[in-house]
């Protein structure tokens, strides 16, 4: 996760990444933890991350802080863990997914799995979301 206080190790690394998309090297730069930190950090670097990974649960809602630094969700993830946590691992999976998915809007969710019945209804929601359903 960033941390500010690496210093001059930080700047120094920002200060490159700068001039590698200067150069063409690099189109688009992001970091990804937690909301609030990630936010600072990209504050503080002064621009040059664009894309913002953050943590978010619909229950913490964590990720505010993006839309009130004045960027939309991009890639959230952590719903079905924080729902699972929250609710003893009782979470319905098509009621959390479909809330992230509204409150994410534009952006995209990261979800990773083990288990092949949670794939298996994560899969199965996408399709019905395509076909209209």
């Amino acid at each position: 996760e960033p941390c500010q206080a690496d210093g001059g190790l930080m700047e120094d690394t920002v200060a490159y990444l700068e001039q590698q998309k200067r150069d063409g090297r690099i189109r688009y730069l992001g970091v990804a933890g937690e909301a609030s930190e990630c936010v600072a950090f990209a504050r503080w670097a002064g621009g040059v991350f664009e894309v913002l990974q953050v943590n978010d649960s619909l229950e913490n809602r964590e990720a505010d802080c993006v839309a009130a630094a004045g960027k939309k969700l991009q890639i959230t993830y952590g719903y079905l863990r924080a729902a699972r946590g929250a609710g003893a691992g009782t979470a319905d999976i098509r009621e959390v997914m479909g809330k992230a998915l509204e409150r994410t809007e534009a952006g995209m969710i990261l979800v990773s799995s083990r288990k092949a019945s949670r794939l298996r209804a994560l899969t199965e929601m996408a399709g019905e979301k395509e076909a209209g359903q």
